[in-house]
Parts: structure tokens; sequence; C-alpha cells
């Protein structure tokens, strides 16, 4: 378990940052605040990879001001530290024009973040030189689990709990397979099964029971789901088939935590002249869907007619679904 700063999930007073009266609305889309893609000309480009994570993340510190405060309970976390950062430049309304400078900035602090993370296996985010223009840029071409999962592994931590005839057990879901969007309902319902429900107790030679809701951590207040585990053929998706709520159960307190569906990112295939994938998503906000995308309309909101429009054709496939603690 990592290490938690006290009283987690409370919001003194004192650490609530400043938002703008101004920044008050009637309906929750309105919170939005568009969030475009990096470009050569801004100085860092390819950010997609993470556009989409920011953007929620910034849509959900304006809506509600004490969110991170009282849900970034890790000590010593760079990534979350950066997230804190990056919402924090979204204190006041601003016309669409200035949100390239801000989102140049978010885009900046999050790659600093990124290239003091030492779980990055390789160098990342340099400097490159534009043949045709000669300006200098950092290239940020990475997919979301370079460049958010890993980061923030430890604020997305969730157990499986086995059971037999002797004891109960809890383990990181790390060790197994991720869980696949289509098998949401049966991991939130107790019902599904873990590769360790295949074996049974060396002690009392029972099978492990998997039929239990996971536990999160006091630091979990995101989940993720692929879409396809990259291995069995790749699974039909519906947006309407996923649930918009999760209750998960928290380690230590045993309290019922509610996570609600912030998005499911998309990405585009790569071709041989072309290999960069492209990331957009769609996300639910305030009962609606909207898509997304950094590099249309300075990254503003487009919203769908219901879960069971299509996404456009444009979007790609979709990779992974994210839900957010309430």
């Amino acid at each position: 378990m990592p290490a938690l700063r006290q009283n987690p999930g409370s919001a003194p007073r004192s650490e609530v940052p400043y938002l703008d009266p101004a920044v008050s609305f009637s309906s929750a889309v309105e919170y939005w605040m568009p969030f475009p893609w990096g470009t050569v000309d801004s100085g860092i480009t390819n950010t997609c990879a993470f556009d989409s994570f920011l953007a929620h993340l910034v849509w959900m510190h304006r809506r509600d001001p004490t969110y991170f405060v009282r849900n970034l309970n890790l000590v010593n976390s760079r990534a979350e530290q950066a997230v804190k950062a990056v919402v924090n430049l979204y204190w006041r309304q601003l016309p669409v024009p200035s949100a390239e400078n801000l989102s140049t900035r978010a885009h900046f602090i999050w790659r600093d973040m990124l290239l003091q993370d030492r779980s990055q296996q390789r160098p990342l985010y340099g400097l490159q030189r534009d043949p045709a223009t000669g300006k200098t840029f950092v290239n940020m071409a990475g997919g979301h689990l370079t460049s958010v999962l890993t980061p923030l592994s430890d604020s997305s931590l969730m157990w499986f709990v086995h059971s037999c005839d002797c004891r109960e057990s809890a383990d990181p879901s790390s060790r197994f397979s991720q869980v696949v969007s289509a098998d949401i309902w049966k991991v939130t319902t107790g019902v599904y099964d873990t590769p360790k429900s295949k074996l049974k107790c060396r002690a009392c030679q029972e099978p492990f029971d998997s039929h239990h809701r996971p536990l999160v951590a006091p630091s979990t207040w995101f989940v993720h789901f692929p879409v396809w585990d990259g291995q069995n053929a790749r699974p039909p998706f519906e947006l309407s088939d996923l649930p918009t709520i999760l209750y998960l159960t928290e380690l230590r307190t045993g309290n019922e935590i509610t996570f609600q569906l912030g998005y499911v990112g998309y990405a585009t295939s790569g071709t041989p002249r072309n290999p960069l994938a492209h990331a957009t998503s769609i996300h639910y906000i305030g009962r609606d869907y909207y898509w997304y995308d950094g590099m249309v309309d300075s990254g503003t909101l487009h919203q769908m007619e219901d879960a069971y429009q299509e996404a456009p054709a444009h979007m790609g496939d979709p990779q992974y679904v994210v839900y957010f603690r309430l």
C-alpha cells in the first residue's frame, strides 16, 4: 500500500485552489475548457496520448475545485503533483484563443513529470528539429500506458479477492491479465472468474473463489479497463453497454466507493507511411456523451445523440475505458 497523507479524503479549506466566481454555469458541460493538441509551432507536439485524460481532469476541477484536494492522497507522487499543477492553470473563464497557451503549458508540465518517471524504459520526449522550418520542438508520441497509466499506477490500484475453505486473500490486479471492458459488469457484481480461480489452494485443495467485488485503495481515484487484451479476438464494443456507475469496496475502511464513467479512449491505426496513431475520446458528462479531438475545433466538445450513436469514423477504434471516483 503506498504512503498516504493524513486524513485522506478531506479537503481543508486552506488547500482548495481559488476558482474565479465567473466559472459557474447551469449545465455540467459548460465547465469544459477547450484543450487543443500540441503543434510544432507551440514547441510540443503529438500530445494526444494524454490530452483526453488531462482535458477531463480540467473539466472535473472546474466543476468541483475541491475534487483533487480530496482525492489526491499520495505522499510524494510526482504524477499527482503534476495533476495539481495542470488543473490549477484553469482558475478562470477564458476565450478559446487562450486555450492554446494553457494547453501548451499543461503539456510541458506533464512532459517534465514524465522525464522524472523512472518507470519509463527509454529516453523519451527530447528536442527535435523540424526540417521544413528549422524550429525545435518536443515530440510526445507515445501511448496512454506510458503517458498516463504507468506514472499514475498508485492512483488506480485495485485488488481481486479470493477465498477458499481456509483463508481469504487480496491479490493486486497487476498479477493477472487485464479485465476488458466487456467484463466490467462481471467484476462489479462479483461474478468475474480470475485466472487464479482455476487453481486450487495447496492447503485445503479447494478452488479459489473469485466471486467477490474487487477492492480499491484510499489512493485510488480512477480505474481503467482496456477494450481489448491484445491476445484474444477483439470483442464487440457498444458504448451503451458500459455501466455509467461502478461500486467498489475500499480496502481498510470497507466503505462502498462510487465511480462514474469518465471517458472512452479511441485511437486510429497507423500505416506504413505514417505509423503514428491518433488518440481521441468520448466523454460522459451530465448524462450525455460528447466526442473530443484535440485537433478539431481547438479541442471543444461535440455532442452525440446518445450512447447508441457510433463514434465518428475518424476516431478509429475504442481502446480503453476510464472511471473516476465520485
